[in-house]
């Protein structure tokens, strides 16, 4: 383009063609091929179509442009169009960046924008690789896309259909990908995919990066080499599949054959992309297909074909032979000769197999008679050594390419087969060639140089080619001939194998048993080798094993020298005397190969293992180690140390091995005197004095890795080792490992640098598995004495295992050197070079040596503590402090940084960071050391990075998704990811700021929730673990198992006080997690992986806990907007609940589907809770719905050989609650362990069984193990399912309760009934899971809270929501009725639940606050039944339908349930009740089947529990119990039948007989009360006096409604009731003495007393008792009454009291209030008291029982002095007291009038103020809403109080009156006057006199007889007759008998009562009239 162009060029930043886009084509490649995600077939239709010029010019880019190059350079004055997604505009650009771009433009010739647009993705990615600039991550990007676009070709290639296909994609996606395959061949890819292959120079590449600085440090530089070999390979690769899946031409094969002829050998080995492409040409070249494909190969259809590459071939062939014999010393020209033997010996065999073929042109017949001349010319080649030394040892052949191994088994095998007399022409060739090989050698002449090996190389690359396939793919097998009947070529095959080993050359002898140990490298091809050998026996063959053993047996015996006894004790293994026989190179080289066929056939087969340690004929441990202590060549010990290894992987065969090593002496381990001492000889000196000086150590690396398998095979080292001849154990062999070969490992001479690393880990191997297999037990550090023969006792040796964890916490040499491996092992291994001398031994050093340090780690806790228990002397110390101590390499402390580096080496070896993440771990758990750690982490902030970095690769490895393979997810990257998830959980709880607040990306400088946290780059250049966990959840591809890890970070993130705030602004902002993430519940779980179910429930566990902290917090900051997307998102999903109007609810459909009788339970539990198909349930359902509540337990284990009650207490015994939860899991490992033990222990016994039996034990071992994990995964399951419900109920909850309510809308009511359906069909699903029903049943209590709340605040007037609420009616009693009798929690929730509803059910019922209407008549005739009336009779008819098995249940509970059970239950009984106060169903119910009597009994049965209940100390549940069974008592008393049923069951003499009403406490006398009387002084535990006052009320409450159901005629209940007060007079009559407090409760006490009182006690007849008991119990009713009287005087003063109450300041308004109406009802009381004593007295007016006294002169006085002569009136107890006057009677009739009226005028001023205030849903605002809620209370509370009061003056009014009009009836009609002299008097006096107050009551109707006289009182005068007559007009003015009708007009003019006052007033008026003027 033209710089003056008018189109501008821009660049895009975000969009880099040559890394964006290639990664793209990658990600989708990846995904549709590789994954088979069939769903992602249409985006790879597109971008295949994108790319596919890329494809056609495969890593060709557009090249450096001039006009491109000057734009660039004027950058920095004229600026570059800059096109991203947030900002697009001209950017100038710095010097910095124009010369970096213009490099990269130059190094790679690339356009110049283009290398700015990589430039640029370079500075976008540096947050992902730290401490790198953005030119090196520029060239990694660059070579990263290349790659990208070379396996996303491969990738395809390998897809596409062809004769060897192997993909499991879709066939429509497998036809797109070959017809695009196919388009790509039509131009011509393959020729430029040579091309490019050819010119792919990866040192020319390297070298021109590196001249341009464009190579970093030591990793950059790994990074770089590696991409550019995979890029390479894959190119090579492409070429191969290409050639497996599709024939072809015979263009394209010449083209391979050209490209064959330019390759080049590395060091001699073919390289991968060599390989690749022989291997390419090998299938190109492939005839074995069906018959039906093989007309279309090219082969045969192109008659040129054969021939053509048959001449080219030759040509080829002939060309290098005369280049080789021109030049015998060029490498290059042999390693080519070598390479084009290979394609001869392949173009033969295809020949060969051509020839046979019918449908062979004509024209290739001459062709195909030449292969014999053409496998000559491959021979003369030395084809089979060159496809052992250069395409075997390639590093690109492995023996893991199935096509690779498969290919090379066809050769070979073809070769045998097809060529037969090729095969026996080459035997021939080589028995010739021994022969004159085995003369020159006897006759000490060199052999001739051109003797013909083929046969050697023959079977040379026969063993090397088999031992590679490792028992994968099973090619081996046909050697063997076990098929039945054998196949022709299986057959041919075996033939050959038989013959080769039939009279073998001794020459010869070597090179045959290294076949035969190569293809005993399986299983079955060991026990094959095995048989046939000891087959060969029978025929005297050489290669038997009689023959090998025999032999090894002649050696052993020939070299042992018959030496002293005392001699041999000096020296076993060391220098010795002149060897008496010399061992040729020859028979060395053969008794090595037998060693190694012995060890390959023992370490492949157990049974063949068994059978050689088994034979007695051949005895092959006592001979190798015989040989071992003969004096034979290093090397033959090393490799019979290795077979003894091999023998000793089984248990079988450790017990005797471990005893024939201690035998042998070969380390020495006693000496003469019978104990330990330092060797003097044997491997020691061996050691020391021969493999030193050779710096060699085969025979100490044989032996540690005997060791190792000894160790292995029997867990841990026998006990009784050396038993007999020194103190029996290990110790001599773990000093000489540790003290000999550890320590002194890196102070050594090697020849071979390698071996140095491989000797440590054959130690440090040694002992990981004795650390492993240790148990810390008590034992350990207890001391034991053993005697030796010799007599002398020494100390038993401790465990191995013991003696290492010591040395371990100590700062010991071992310590040192194992983190000496540790510091060594990372210098080099940060080298990152592949070929680095011994690379695999550093790294198995390093991670055995990390390993030992972990597992130290995990032990240390027990050790310590057992160590501290013992009080053993041993000294130790914490590794965590071992660890912060000085690297004497570095003189730094920095051993923990240097572990935490290996996070780092994530990618490259992942075991060793899993294993240094484990050890951070553990050592952050410390919390005395973090801020040492904190400080030493931050040192080194590059370092630091590197860390990070490799914590969060190790993380973020898990996005990547499975490996695709038959393992599925990697364990090792699962196990990395997961580790350190959990470092960082477990370290947030540790003291702040630590570490893992570091790696989360929080400035520990300051305060942590002051820090900001960003977007990767942001506020760092650098990723945290945070980024990385949360784009972990955010992946579909990551394992379920760490994703659920990483959703619990983020959740102890947001719970967390210090990290809260961040950490959620960050989610909430940046990513917008919660909501995004809240879209995809429920998570999808995967058909074909139910495994993972439990671990995707639990990430929706995580999360919802998550998010409720997030609803809360948005809540209180007052987020709305927020909280209602994330509210509409939970409750809305298409046509949810959330957008349905409740007529549309769900309360219709699932009505409907109800029976309209009781509904079944099976019923409603199978009853599916949906809207139709229109309709889907909300998230938040949906998530209930994934949640299963049934029963998924696993039966019981049936075992042959153990006891199974016995494994059931061996599992029980091994149950422990797991740390980081409350699941309670079975110890897999501690069984197994038992298990074994006790297995070991049975057969050391005397019956031991055969080794069959104990494969059985194993069995039933291995199915009792199965049968454990199957309990912990139930039990994990369980745990899981109930996380995740609690979850959902934190999150349901939090809406409706924690959430405002304007974010609920209008369907907060349907919410609740939705929730309250889904839960309660949950929990009636057949089969469900107590742990799961209990936590349901406390949300429906919840639920049902907010339901009620709900309908208290709104008004309902829908027939469908009241159906809706029947039906959760229904559900909730179908649970009481269904739950089981374990379920006492969940049954305590559902009463509580029916409760709340039963409540809603009262709602409408109030009381009333019109105190004209209550009570009236019209009331209930004018009133229309409400929605809520209607909803009562329905429900308590749901209640009813459901019979006996409810009340059953209910009624139960409340006898016998638990206390909190038994306390809902009486009240559900209460509730039920009280919904229709007239029925007696639940009456009838309970007396029917004894529960009254059961609940009246246990009244006697609690009272000392009561007793002890008034101490403060004292819970107070069964105070709770006692009330809520008074409230039961007293509600079933309400009716006539209610109260009879009680007293007939003995109600009242059960309250007598109970003590605790008479634990009445002394209270201080107060004149008003303290505001802290019922509380004790931690204001929360009630003091003894409230607590008596809670049984004393609801007593008191009890007898009152008895005695109001019986009415006032019923003398029994009344006679009973005093019973029961005179049983406890002292209690009663101290309350009426009225010296105790004036306080509210004292008032309230008095208040239900009297009330009592003025119904029981004018009833004083006690019929049929004794005389004795009878006046007892009348003097007592006697001082009551009394006492009655003796009130009158105090609460008649209305007017006083209200002075009173409101002239004090210090008492609360509420208190004075509640007083104020306390003192009204005990005024109410006595005056009723006074008028049922009166009126029950007598029906004669003449007979009235006289109460107060003829004088109204006191209501003549003013009101104030009268009111102190009565505050000073006490009323005394004698009898001969005068009565008070019935004056004081008026005042109160005045008082109360005139309050009365006061009364009403301030209820009309009440309601006029209610009606003002607006209604509560009126305003927006919550605030304002909550006060106006607060005040419409505050209103309605006066209101009713007004209410009452103005009741309770109308009865004092009303009593008064008839006490007035009864007495003056009395004075002024009936009464004589003392003085008056009349006879009639006189006789009437001295029968009769007159009655006073403290007198018993009159004799009545049915008591007195037939006496009628006038009564005559004693001292009362005719003068104060005459004065009552004066008096009485004015006292009973007209004014106030106007205002008393004034007053029934007013106010009971629409009640029962009306016309009461006005009779009485009219009857006053009269005998004012009458008997006044």
């Amino acid at each position: 383009m033209a710089a003056n162009s008018k189109t501008r060029v821009s660049v895009n930043s975000e969009q880099c063609k040559l890394w964006t886009s290639y990664k793209e084509l990658d990600s989708v490649v990846t995904d549709a091929v590789v994954a088979g995600n069939t769903a992602a077939q249409g985006d790879l239709e597109l971008i295949l179509r994108k790319h596919r010029t890329s494809f056609i010019s495969l890593l060709e880019t557009a090249p450096k442009n001039a006009s491109h190059r000057k734009i660039i350079e004027k950058a920095g004055t004229d600026g570059v169009l800059i096109i991203s997604s947030s900002h697009s505009g001209t950017c100038s650009l710095d010097e910095a960046t124009i010369t970096e771009t213009l490099i990269l433009s130059d190094l790679f010739n690339i356009n110049e924008l283009e290398a700015l647009e990589l430039l640029l993705a370079g500075e976008s990615q540096m947050a992902q690789y730290p401490n790198l600039p953005r030119g090196l991550i520029a060239v990694l990007l660059y070579q990263d896309g290349r790659r990208c676009l070379t396996t996303s070709l491969r990738s395809l290639v390998q897809a596409r259909q062809g004769r060897l296909c192997s993909s499991s994609i879709s066939h429509d996606m497998q036809d797109l990908i070959t017809s695009y395959t196919d388009q790509l061949i039509g131009d011509g890819i393959l020729n430029k995919i040579l091309a490019q292959l050819l010119s792919f120079d990866i040192d020319d590449q390297m070298r021109k990066m590196s001249e341009q600085r464009a190579i970093g440090k030591a990793k950059h530089h790994h990074q770089v080499l590696s991409l550019l070999e995979e890029t390479k390979q894959s190119i090579a690769d492409t070429v191969f599949y290409w050639s497996c899946h599709r024939q072809f031409s015979k263009a394209e094969t010449q083209s391979l054959l050209k490209w064959l002829r330019e390759a080049k050998l590395t060091d001699g080995r073919l390289d991968g992309s060599s390989l690749a492409v022989l291997m390419a040409f090998i299938y190109a070249i492939d005839v074995d297909d069906e018959e039906d494909e093989a007309a279309k190969l090219p082969m045969f259809s192109d008659n040129t074909f054969i021939s053509s590459i048959h001449d080219m071939i030759k040509a080829e062939g002939a060309r290098l032979r005369d280049r080789a014999l021109a030049a015998p010393k060029d490498t290059t020209a042999q390693e080519k000769l070598g390479l084009h033997a290979v394609i001869q010996f392949a173009w033969s065999l295809t020949l060969r197999v051509a020839a046979q073929h019918p449908l062979i042109p004509s024209e290739a017949a001459q062709c195909c008679e030449e292969d014999d001349d053409l496998i000559e010319s491959a021979f003369l080649g030395q084809v089979f050594k060159f496809l052992t030394d250069s395409v075997l040892s390639s590093p690109g052949f492995t023996g893991e390419d199935e096509f690779y191994m498969r290919k090379m088994h066809d050769m070979i095998t073809t070769f045998l087969v097809q060529m037969p007399f090729k095969v026996k022409e080459l035997r021939d060739i080589g028995d010739d060639s021994a022969r004159i090989l085995l003369h020159h050698q006897q006759n000490g002449r060199e052999p001739p140089s051109n003797l013909r090996k083929d046969f050697e190389q023959l079977l040379h690359l026969i063993g090397e080619f088999y031992s590679m396939e490792q028992n994968r793919y099973d090619l081996s097998e046909e050697y063997w001939c076990v098929a039945r009947p054998p196949p022709p070529k299986q057959i041919s095959l075996h033939k050959f194998l038989r013959l080769a080993g039939e009279l073998v050359p001794p020459p010869l002898f070597v090179t045959y048993l290294g076949m035969l140990t190569g293809l005993s490298s399986s299983c079955s091809g060991a026990i094959n080798c095995y048989n046939i050998l000891k087959a060969n026996g029978d025929q005297a063959s050489l290669v038997s094993w009689d023959h090998v053993f025999a032999s090894l047996n002649q050696y052993f015996t020939t070299l042992r020298q018959d030496v002293s006894s005392k001699e041999l004790e000096g020296a076993h293994l060391s220098s010795r005397a002149p060897i008496i026989r010399d061992i040729t190179e020859q028979e060395l080289s053969g008794l090595i190969a037998v060693c190694k066929l012995i060890t390959m056939v023992a370490e492949k087969s157990t049974e063949v293992r068994c059978a050689l340690m088994e034979s007695q004929l051949w005895l092959p441990s006592v001979v190798l180690f015989g040989l071992v202590g003969c004096s034979v060549p290093i090397s033959l010990k090393a490799e019979i140390l290795l077979a003894l290894a091999s023998l000793a992987k089984s248990p079988e065969c450790a017990s005797p091995l471990w005893q024939a090593l201690e035998v042998s002496q070969l380390l020495v381990t006693t000496t003469s005197h019978g104990f330990s001492a330092k060797p003097a000889g044997g491997l020691v000196t061996e050691l020391e004095n021969v493999e030193s000086r050779l710096e060699t150590y085969p025979m100490v690396r044989a032996f540690l890795q005997l060791l190792s398998n000894l160790c292995e095979s029997s867990g841990n080292p026998p006990e009784s080792l050396g038993a007999g001849y020194r103190a029996p154990g290990f110790q001599p062999y773990l000093i000489f490992i540790i003290n000999d070969v550890l320590l002194k490992f890196n102070s050594r001479g090697y020849k071979k640098s390698s071996e140095k690393w491989q000797v440590a880990a054959g130690a440090l191997s040694i002992l990981h598995k004795l650390l492993q297999a240790h148990e810390v037990e008590p034992e350990n550090f207890v001391d034991h004495l053993v005697e030796l023969p010799s007599g002398k006792v020494v100390s038993e040796q401790k465990a191995a295992g013991h003696t290492i964890l010591t040395l371990f916490l100590k700062d010991s040499p071992l310590l040192k050197t194992v983190l000496t491996v540790i510091s060594i092992g990372l210098q080099q291994l940060l080298l990152y070079d592949s070929s680095l001398p011994g690379r695999k031994a550093i790294e198995e050093s390093t991670l055995l040596a990390l390993q030992l340090l972990n597992l130290t780690l995990d032990k240390q806790e027990i050790f310590l503590d057992l160590l501290r228990q013992s009080g053993h002397s041993t000294i130790v110390s914490r590794l965590e402090k071992l660890l912060l101590g000085i690297n004497p390499l570095t003189k730094q402390a920095d051993h923990l940084i240097t572990i935490s580096r290996y996070t780092s080496l994530v990618n490259l070896l992942p075991n060793h960071a899993l294993h240094a993440v484990c050890i951070m771990g553990s050592v952050c758990k410390q919390p005395t050391i973090q801020a040492e750690l904190l400080s030493l982490y931050l040192a080194d902030l590059e370092v630091s990075r590197e860390i990070v970095c490799g914590l969060v690769e190790g993380i973020e490895q898990a996005n990547d998704g499975p490996q695709f393979d038959e393992t599925g997810y990697s364990q090792t990257r699962c196990e990395t990811a997961s580790a350190t998830l959990r470092l960082l959980q477990d370290t947030l709880s540790q003291p702040s700021p630590n570490i893992v607040h570091f790696l989360l990306g929080f400035n520990v400088n300051k305060p942590l929730s002051q820090t900001d946290l960003q977007a990767p780059g942001g506020s760092g250049p650098y990723r945290t673990c945070l980024h990385a966990a949360v784009s972990l959840v955010d992946s579909d591809l990551a394992p379920p198992p760490v994703v659920e890890l990483a959703y619990q970070l983020i959740y102890m993130l947001c719970s967390n006080a210090a990290t809260s705030a961040p950490v959620m602004r960050y989610l909430r902002t940046a990513q917008d997690f919660f909501y995004k993430t809240l879209c995809k519940v429920p998570f999808a779980v995967n058909a074909e992986a139910q495994d993972e179910a439990s671990h995707i429930l639990k990430q929706q566990t995580w999360f919802m806990k998550s998010l409720a902290i997030e609803l809360r917090v948005t809540s209180l900051n007052q987020q709305r907007s927020h909280t209602q997307r994330l509210i509409s998102c939970l409750l809305d999903s298409g046509n949810s609940v959330f957008s349905r109007s409740i007529g549309g609810g769900v309360g219709v459909d699932l009505s409907s589907t109800l029976s309209t009788t009781v509904p079944n339970i099976s019923t409603l539990a199978q009853l599916n809770y949906q809207q139709g198909t229109s309709q889907r349930k909300s998230r938040l359902l949906q998530f209930l719905d994934h949640i299963l509540f049934h029963d998924t337990s696993i039966g019981e284990i049936t075992l042959e050989h153990f006891n199974t009650g016995s494994i059931m207490q061996v599992l029980t015994s091994c149950e422990e609650q797991l740390s980081d939860s409350s699941l309670v899991a079975i110890n897999i490992s501690q069984v197994h362990r038992l298990l074994i033990q006790e297995i070991n222990i049975a057969q050391q016994g005397a019956n031991t069984g055969p080794p069959a039996h104990r494969e059985a034990l194993m069995m039933e071992v291995r199915e009792i193990l199965s049968y454990a994990v199957a309990w912990n995964a139930v039990r994990e399951d369980v745990h899981a399912r109930l996380q995740a419900f609690d979850s959902w109920r934190q999150v349901a909850e939090m809406i409706l309760c924690g959430c405002p309510e304007q974010a609920m809308l209008e369907s907060r009511r349907s919410v609740i009934l939705d929730l309250l359906n889904a839960v309660i069909n949950k929990c009636l699903q057949e089969g469900g899971l107590d742990d799961l029903i209990s936590p349901a049943c406390g949300v429906i209590l919840t639920l049902m809270s907010n339901l009620r709340q709900t309908m208290f605040k709104e008004s309902f007037e829908e027939s469908a929501l009241s159906s809706s609420i029947l039906v959760v009616l229904k559900g909730v009693l179908n649970l009481i009725v269904s739950s089981s009798g374990s379920l006492q929690r969940a049954r305590a929730n559902l009463y509580g639940a029916l409760l709340y509803y039963l409540q809603i059910c009262e709602q409408e019922i109030p009381k009333s606050i019109d105190p004209i209407l209550e009570g009236g008549v019209g009331s209930a005739l004018m009133g229309k039944e409400s929605t809520n009336e209607k909803l009562a009779k329905e429900s308590l008819s749901t209640i009813y339908g459901f019979g006996d098995a409810l009340l059953t249940v209910i009624c139960r509970d409340a006898c016998d349930g638990l206390n909190v059970s038994r306390m809902l239950a009486l009240s559900c009984l209460d509730s039920i009740s009280a919904l229709d106060p007239s029925s007696i169903q639940v009456l009838k119910f309970m007396s029917v089947h004894g529960y009254i009597r059961h609940l009246v009994e246990s009244l006697v049965q609690s009272d000392a529990v009561l007793i002890r209940s008034l101490d403060p100390s004292e819970p107070l549940r069964h105070l709770y119990i006692y009330e809520s069974t008074m409230s039961l008592l007293t509600r079933l008393a309400m009716t006539a039948q209610g109260a009879s049923a009680l007293l007939s069951n003995g109600l009242t003499l059960r309250l007598a007989e109970c003590t605790v009403y008479d634990a009445k406490p002394n209270t201080s006398n107060h004149r008003f009360p303290r505001t802290t009387d019922s509380m004790d002084h931690e204001g929360f535990s009630p003091s003894t006096s409230s607590r008596y006052r809670q049984v004393l009320l609801p007593c008191l409450r009890l007898c009152q409604t008895v005695l109001v159901s019986l009415g006032s005629e019923n003398e029994t209940a009344a006679s009973q009731v005093m019973k029961f007060i005179v049983a406890h007079g002292d209690a009663f009559y101290n309350i009426l003495r009225d010296d105790a407090a004036e306080s509210c409760e004292s008032l309230e006490e008095l208040s239900l007393l009297t009330a009592v009182l003025s119904r029981a006690a004018a009833y004083t007849s006690v019929s049929d008792s004794a005389e004795e008991r009878e006046v007892m119990f009348k003097g007592q009713v006697s001082r009551i009454q009394r006492r009655l009287g003796g009130l009158l005087s105090k609460y008649l003063l209305l007017d006083e009291w209200n002075k009173k109450l409101r002239s004090h300041e210090s008492c609360p308004e509420a208190q004075a209030q509640m007083m104020l109406v306390y003192v009204h009802e005990i005024a109410a009381n006595l005056t009723r008291y006074c008028r049922n004593v009166i009126a029950n007295s007598t029906h004669d007016s003449s007979l009235c029982r006289v109460l107060f006294g003829p004088s109204l002169s006191a209501a003549l006085d003013s009101g104030d002095a009268y009111a102190k002569s009565a505050s000073a009136y006490e009323y005394s107890q004698s009898a001969t007291s005068p009565p008070p006057n019935l004056g004081l009677i008026v005042i109160q009739i005045r008082q109360a009038s005139a309050e009365m009226l006061e009364a009403l005028d301030e209820h009309k001023q009440l309601n006029s103020r209610l009606d003002c205030l607006p209604p509560i849903s009126s305003s927006p605002d919550q605030e304002d809403s909550n006060q106006m809620s607060e005040s419409r209370k505050t209103v309605l509370e006066w209101l009713e109080r007004q209410t009452h009061i103005i009741h309770l003056l109308s009865l004092v009014i009303e009593s008064c009156l008839y006490i007035v009009w009864s007495h003056l009836d009395f004075y002024l009609i009936s009464c004589v006057p003392e003085d008056q002299n009349t006879s009639l008097f006189r006789t009437h006096q001295a029968n009769v006199s007159m009655r006073r107050l403290t007198d018993s009551t009159m004799p009545t109707a049915s008591s007195s007889g037939d006496k009628s006289e006038p009564l005559a009182s004693t001292g009362i005068t005719k003068d104060q007759l005459n004065l009552l007559r004066e008096t009485t007009p004015r006292a009973l003015n007209e004014p106030l008998l106007q205002k008393l009708s004034d007053i029934e007009q007013c106010y009971a003019s629409k009640r029962t009562h009306y016309g009461y006052i006005g009779a009485l007033t009219r009857r006053l008026r009269r005998l004012i009239d009458i008997h006044c003027s």
